[in-house]
């Protein structure tokens, strides 16, 4: 009889568990399969190349200007959904 009440205390604790993490799941996944697939892009693989071309002839100014070209869209995508990245970890949280 104790084991049975045992694996519904396992049952009970693993439910309140993924009550929990779910939410965070289901809006972190997404965002870093965006953000994996945006280093993949075109415009990441041409700042490697800029970055790496510039590093030899002390140009500092377009190495920035094509790290600012790279960062500003992830940026600006990061501001836009900041506040449902928050609701997703902060939603299982207990009241206090």
């Amino acid at each position: 009889m104790g084991r049975i009440q045992f694996s519904g205390k396992r049952l009970v604790d693993l439910m309140f568990i993924s009550a929990l993490s779910v939410p965070g799941l289901l809006i972190s996944i997404p965002l870093f399969s965006l953000f994996y697939s945006l280093n993949r892009h075109p415009i990441a693989l041409a700042h490697q190349s800029i970055v790496v071309g510039y590093t030899n002839t002390g140009n500092y100014s377009g190495i920035f200007a094509a790290s600012l070209l790279v960062f500003l869209p992830t940026f600006i995508l990061y501001l836009l959904v900041s506040r449902k990245i928050v609701a997703g970890i902060t939603i299982g949280s207990v009241k206090g």
